[in-house]
């Protein structure tokens, strides 16, 4: 009872009759692909998702004849390769410029296309596009069962008298242009390309050096020296970063491990069970050092000493103690004035002195005994000399110099004189040596007097020995009071006031006790606890520690002997480090004050670099970067890419003037060249198609139609279409389409199954239950059809409708899983573009989809806009169809009453002003879109949960092409706000989406980050993300 009898024309062109004789639509190769069980499994991509356009070699022998990103550029080579394929179109990325991309290609091609739309405005959209760029004279408009055929005749006679398109400058300018995109590719891969192992690109490099120096982090010559970065992969790089972080955790929480007073543990495992023993072995070496601190403070005492046990080092006890054993050393002085500065100045001829004396008092010492004292003042040096000439002689017995020489001795003896010759003459030459010593001591007598005042040598060989012990002594003690070796102890007081010498070799002896007593208390500590030297520098040493310090360290460390925990803590990370080679990284934590903030930056830093710099030294098109250079190659790149559109569209124009048929005589050209010169009685369109369509197709090789056209104008296999490209094919029902997929060898189905689908009204009202049901039935549209068997997808992924993120915010969020690529806006106030929200609690509902006071509000600021903004097109869109006829009442009242504004309404033929329902909107777009919801609350209370179409299935799809159509600005109109919904009552996914989206209008939160899965690329994208917002 409901079938439209404008469709018996479809019908009848599916049934295998009125086709050529043995061809059935069935038998199609599509139609065994659409409706067989293989469906299109074999028909899949050699393209990646996001392969790398200049790196594909399919994309060389493009010809772009309008501006094209990579998801359209992917899709137009798929197709043009031969397969079947998806466009998923979401709203604002490009379904008609890729499909004009995709009609330039076929006709470069010389292939036969059939572009089909269910509405002429999406006819038209392309149309347009296709006549801006010359490109036109090669379509023939067939859609509508208006179609004038004379109307059509003019347009192929026009066309077949098409003069040659001029060509120029071509070859040149695509040398030019691959040059510089080879150019600007080498610095993308170099840039874009991660460096070594490490997964990171210098991109990203340069852009985390940024952030950690936005951070705060200033190195300036103080860096970390990290060795052998450059070769650790990502996974290595993670792992000894994690460490990084441990480390300066760890600092930020015990502060510098070196100032830690059990910084030198050496310790790797710390159990609660070595507290006890610990502080046990630290209060035994406080006990010992009491002992020793009351021994060193009597030493000091005794010495008469300014110092005290606190502020001596063991080094400083031992000096006391070695004063101890000196001065108990001590000769008999002999009154020496042991200051004269003699004792130094002539130190060595004090000694030279010492040492004659003691060789004179050695002489004296052993032949006193046999000489008489008055024969060391005897000379005897004859006497010797006789002795000595005749001593050895057989005859000296008769020598009367040697007997005088003898009865000399003999004299001078004590007793007998010796019997030999031998003997005689050593006793001789003993008065000689003590004589020529004697004086040379003499000549030294003033430095003598000098030195020992009081002290008269003679000729005593007991006082030149006293004489020689004594100098020799105190010229040691002064060397060694130079060279510091008795500290501060005043020598020569304690020498001319010697304290109780038993009492100084007590207290020594009890000193160098108790050191060694508390030397094995540390010793035993150190051993406990695995005290490292190393960790302790030169000098500070527990063993070499002030006895003040060592107590003050032995006291805090027995209190906080728990906190050695933090220490061995830190010795297991400083192990780790060193066997994953970064031990400087442990060294900084350990010393640096700036590791608790910024070790885990430095290590980043540090990393980042040297990545940095091998990428420079790798890839000379980095280090010959230059910024003005590059950007004048991206200049003369654009021009060159814009260039080089016109250079394709005017070859796809040549081509298409080449294939015009121009031979003469008959033939279907001769068909068409008779019913050129007919004034009258023109053949109809449909029947010119069965005797001249090739020839039509040779002139206009791209057929725009609607399916029903197809079934009225073309009949079965009068023409075939290498291409079929469908546009907003969610709006076509399957059935629909099959009429146009037999006369086509490849389909192209572009649409958005997110989208509208057909109308369903005739459908609902004729459906009674009964049927079994088919397979188009079952499928809502010929997009559904194709995707539903498995025809391969590509999806336009880069929105470039709204001028503000916020307009596509909700559907990219809610509908396209964030996979749109947006453009963030600048006007982060939304001052200009962007998603407003008008919120009138006053506008009562009044049921059946009717709010009069909403109405006219939305009609007021249409006139608003009229007049603040006429440059600005405006479309008005309600949810439905009675509240969109109020207020295009309301807005004609208006314009009677202010004519003014007439120049606005009638000044934009291609986008005119209009007021649509929720269900006719799609594929208009304006700059500016007002959207009266009509339906909320009745008398400011009662939310009916009832929103006309959104409520029903599909509503969400509905709500997706309402809340895109504005290109600048959308201002919603509603007398709720999204918190009023209650889901509870409701399920349907429109109304939540509705919900979504008026939260997100009214507050602009909405974390889509979170649904997108992904982190921005790179730390630039974040700086530009957060001035942004």
């Amino acid at each position: 009872n409901f079938f439209s009898f404008n469709k018996l024309l479809i019908y009848k062109d599916l049934d295998p009759a009125s086709g050529p004789e043995g061809s059935r639509p069935a038998d199609h190769p599509l139609m065994e692909q659409l409706f067989g069980s293989g469906g299109f499994a074999h028909d899949g991509s050699d393209l990646g998702e996001d392969p790398h356009i200049d790196e594909e070699g399919h994309t060389s022998d493009l010809h772009p004849v309008v501006d094209a990103d990579s998801s359209q550029t992917h899709a137009v080579v798929d197709a043009i390769n031969g397969r079947n394929l998806v466009f998923q179109g979401p709203p604002g990325t490009g379904k008609s410029q890729t499909i004009t991309n995709l009609i330039g290609e076929a006709l470069a091609k010389d292939m036969k296309v059939l572009f089909v739309a269910e509405k002429m405005a999406a006819l038209e959209v392309v149309k347009r596009r296709l006549d801006t760029i010359h490109l036109g004279d090669a379509c023939l408009e067939l859609h509508s069962h208006k179609t004038n055929k004379r109307a059509v005749l003019e347009e192929l006679k026009r066309t077949l008298a098409l003069g040659r398109p001029a060509v120029n400058g071509a070859a040149e300018d695509r040398v030019l242009l691959e040059e510089s995109r080879r150019r600007l590719n080498e610095y993308s891969r170099a840039v874009n390309t991660p460096v070594a192992k490490s997964g990171l690109t210098p991109h990203e490099l340069v852009g985390r050096l940024a952030r950690l120096e936005a951070e705060g982090l200033a190195v300036e010559g103080g860096g970390l020296p990290v060795r052998g970065s450059v070769s650790w992969t990502a996974e290595e790089f993670v792992r000894r970063r994690e460490l990084a972080r441990e480390l300066q955790e760890l600092v930020g929480r015990i502060g510098i491990p070196r100032d830690h007073v059990w910084w030198a543990c050496g310790r790797l495992h710390f159990v609660p069970t070595d507290v006890h023993p610990v502080e046990e072995l630290a209060g035994e070496a406080c006990e010992a050092l009491d002992r020793h601190r009351r021994d060193v403070d009597r030493l000091v005492g005794l010495l008469r000493s300014d110092a005290t046990s606190a502020e001596l080092k063991p080094e400083g006890v031992e000096r006391l103690v070695a004063t101890v054993r000196r001065l108990l050393e001590a000769p008999d002085l002999a009154g020496a004035d042991h200051g004269n500065a003699a004792w130094e100045s002539g130190a060595e001829r004090i000694l030279e002195l010492a040492k004659t004396a003691r060789r004179y008092a050695g002489v004296r010492s052993k032949n006193d005994r046999v000489l008489l004292p008055e024969a060391w003042e005897e000379d005897v040096l004859e006497a010797r000399r006789d002795l000595r000439a005749c001593g050895d002689k057989w005859w000296r017995f008769l020598s009367r110099r040697y007997r005088d020489a003898g009865r000399k001795l003999e004299s001078l003896c004590r007793e007998e004189a010796p019997k030999t010759d031998r003997e005689r003459i050593r006793l001789l030459d003993a008065i000689l040596d003590a004589g020529r010593l004697r004086r040379e001591i003499d000549a030294s007598s003033q430095l003598v007097a000098d030195l020992f005042p009081c002290l008269v040598l003679g000729d005593r060989a007991n006082a030149h020995e006293r004489f020689a012990e004594a100098a020799t002594w105190l010229v040691s003690l002064r060397r060694d009071i130079a060279a510091g070796l008795f500290g501060g102890a005043d020598i020569h007081g304690l020498l001319e006031d010697m304290p109780d010498r038993q009492g100084m070799a007590a207290a020594a002896d009890a000193t160098e006790r108790s050191r060694k007593a508390l030397a094995g208390t540390l010793g035993a500590l150190s051993g406990k606890m695995e005290l490292r030297p190393d960790c302790l520098g030169p000098g500070n040493a527990l063993e070499d520690r002030t006895c003040g310090d060592l107590d003050a360290w032995l006291r805090d460390a027995r209190r906080q002997i728990r906190s050695a925990h933090d220490v061995v803590r830190f010795n297991q990370l400083e192990k780790k480090a060193a066997e994953a080679g970064i031990a400087e990284v442990a060294e900084a934590a350990a010393s640096r004050p700036e590791a608790a903030a910024q070790l885990l930056a430095l290590f980043e830093h540090a990393c980042y670099s040297a990545w940095l710099d091998a990428a420079f030294r790798e890839r000379p098109v980095l280090a010959e970067f230059d910024g003005s250079t590059h950007g004048g190659i991206i200049e003369r790149f654009r021009e060159l890419d814009m260039a080089q559109f016109h250079h394709n569209r005017a070859a796809v124009a040549e081509t298409h003037w080449k294939q015009l048929p121009r031979q003469h005589g008959g033939g279907q050209l001769g068909v068409l060249k008779w019913e050129f010169q007919k004034k009258t009685r023109h053949k109809p369109v449909r029947r010119l198609m069965k005797e001249a369509g090739r020839a039509i197709q040779s002139i206009k090789p791209v057929f725009m139609m609607s399916p029903l056209s197809i079934a009225k104008y073309i009949p079965p296999d009068s023409v075939e279409f290498d291409l079929v490209i469908f546009d907003e094919a969610s709006q076509v029902r399957p059935v629909e389409a099959l009429g146009a997929i037999i006369r086509g060898k490849q389909a192209v189905v572009v649409g958005d199954s997110k989208q509208l689908p057909p109308t369903s009204f005739f459908d609902r009202m004729g459906a009674d239950g009964d049927d079994e049901g088919s397979q188009t039935a079952d499928l809502e549209s010929n997009l559904g059809l194709f995707c539903a068997q498995g025809a391969p997808e590509r999806m336009l992924r880069w929105h470039y409708r709204s001028r503000h993120e916020s307009l596509i915010t909700v559907s990219n969020h809610e509908f396209y899983d964030n996979r749109l690529v947006v453009f963030p806006s600048p006007d982060a106030g939304k001052a200009d573009a962007g998603l407003d929200f008008r919120h009138h609690p006053e506008a009562n509902y009044q049921r059946k989809g009717i709010n009069a006071a909403e109405a006219k509000t939305l009609a007021e600021a249409v006139m608003e806009h009229a007049r603040a903004k006429p440059g600005l097109t405006l479309g008005v869109a309600a949810f439905s169809v009675v509240q969109a006829r109020r207020i295009e009442d309301e807005v004609d009242i208006l314009r009677r009453r202010d004519p003014s504004c007439e120049e606005f309404f009638g000044g934009h033929p291609e986008e005119p002003f209009f007021v649509k329902n929720l269900e006719n909107v799609q594929g208009d777009e304006r700059d500016v879109i007002l959207i009266s919801i009509g339906y909320g609350k009745i008398d400011g209370a009662h939310l009916p949960m009832q929103f006309g179409p959104l409520n029903r299935d599909g509503g969400e799809r509905r709500l997706n092409v309402l809340i895109t159509r504005a290109r600048r600005r959308c201002i919603v109109y509603c007398n709720f706000v999204g918190t009023d919904l209650d889901l509870r009552r409701s399920r349907a996914r429109g109304v939540e989406a509705l919900k979504t989206f008026l939260l997100y209008e009214r507050t602009g939160v909405f974390d889509t980050r979170l649904a997108g899965g992904r982190d921005a690329d790179s730390p630039f994208e974040e700086a530009v993300a957060g001035r942004l917002r």
